[in-house]
């Protein structure tokens, strides 16, 4: 019950937030249409009902993982996980305890790692259609696992890192301080070689060790996480990002941790320490595009940026969109992002070259890249392969 109290609240927040972006590049859209081809270059592919929504429900968050090249699994708001062939077509359905708006992780070893909304860990057989194991959380499970040697990591939405054997057992949990006022979706941890980084809701910072889970540092990026307005909200929704060495404008940065707010600021910290290095005036929702030389960000203006490393200059910047991006991920050359109207939109590197598909249902998770093509998820429980 509190749950889904906070949960409405989160909702409720993203929602105006969102609205309120919006209206403030009115019409927006009709000038960004004409940047973008309409020769029907991004094909879809196939379409499948995820969650069997009915309306006025809930939006659903949840991301796919991709198993191999064999199959597709994802779960949904009806407390199913559904697993796909790369047709689109249905193999397997499992029932869990509850509704998941979790991302999904492949483990080496076959089994899929889902959570759901009651706070419990699944490791699910996609082959078999059975659940191997159950894990009980400290809280509900929003963000994506990550993988890490012998096993993977979770975050959850009460500020804990866990860290867990591939067979689903808990070697060690670390417990953040509590508090911090955000939207519905959280950010995952970041591995580099031994150190693990956090960001929480309250606006620490830490690195774990990750053998031991030990604290290693934090700091408070944060100072004052209590927003009078919704305009004032500054939430850690993008996953922190490993810069090993470049420029930033006239900033030089070396073994640097990218560290993003919504409706606020990307910070560089040093990995060793966490000391903040310089910072950039962006709001972002998604984590940064490292490729080659380059760093791309997708803020929530609509924008995005290209920035060369070597020199920090700035490349190019265009406005894309009137609502806020996701992305970019990088496929078969391009760069691929999605806003909260529900379009796709693909560019060359350089900017230049354009495309766009829009589907139907607001988009809040980046594209999943597959051999195959891109995953996209909208809210109303549409999974759609494009290419």
């Amino acid at each position: 019950m509190i749950y889904n109290l906070i949960r409405q609240l989160g909702v409720l927040l993203l929602a105006v937030t969102l609205s309120s972006c919006a209206n403030l590049y009115g019409d927006g859209e009709s000038n960004q249409e004409s940047l973008f081809s309409s020769s029907g270059v991004i094909q879809k592919v196939w379409s499948v009902d995820v969650d069997q929504r009915k309306p006025g429900e809930p939006a659903g968050f949840s991301q796919p993982a991709v198993v191999g090249s064999s199959s597709i699994v994802i779960a949904g708001k009806d407390a199913r996980v559904r697993v796909y062939d790369f047709s689109g077509s249905e193999l397997q359905r499992i029932a869990i305890d509850e509704p998941s708006d979790s991302g999904a992780l492949a483990l080496p070893n076959g089994i899929v790692v889902v959570g759901d909304v009651g706070g419990l860990l699944y490791g699910i057989d996609s082959v078999n259609g059975s659940i191997v194991w159950r894990y009980q959380l400290s809280s509900p499970y929003l963000s994506q696992p990550v993988a890490v040697q012998g096993g993977f990591l979770i975050q959850t939405s009460d500020n804990r890192v866990y860290r867990f054997s591939m067979n689903g057992e808990k070697q060690w949990s670390y417990a953040g301080n509590g508090g911090g006022l955000t939207i519905y979706l959280t950010a995952s941890p970041l591995v580099v070689g031994d150190t693990i980084y956090a960001i929480f809701t309250n606006g620490d910072a830490v690195a774990l060790n990750g053998d031991s889970g030990d604290l290693l540092w934090r700091r408070q990026l944060l100072l004052n996480t209590d927003a009078a307005v919704l305009s004032e909200l500054r939430a850690p929704v993008a996953d922190p990002v490993l810069l090993k060495r470049g420029r930033i404008d006239v900033e030089k940065a070396e073994n640097a941790i990218l560290v993003g707010f919504y409706q606020g600021r990307l910070l560089v910290l040093s990995a060793s320490d966490g000391r903040q290095l310089f910072s950039k005036d962006v709001s972002i929702k998604s984590a940064p595009l490292i490729e080659g030389d380059n760093l791309y960000v997708a803020n929530a203006s609509g924008e995005i940026e290209s920035i060369d490393l070597l020199t920090g200059a700035t490349e190019w910047k265009q406005k894309l969109s009137s609502g806020e991006l996701l992305g970019p991920v990088l496929w078969k050359n391009a760069l691929w992002l999605a806003d909260d109207s529900g379009a796709v939109l693909r560019l060359s590197l350089d900017g230049l070259k354009r495309d766009k598909i829009s589907l139907d249902g607001r988009i809040e998770r980046m594209p999943t890249v597959t051999p195959s093509g891109l995953l996209v998820r909208t809210g109303l429980g549409v999974l759609t392969l494009i290419r």
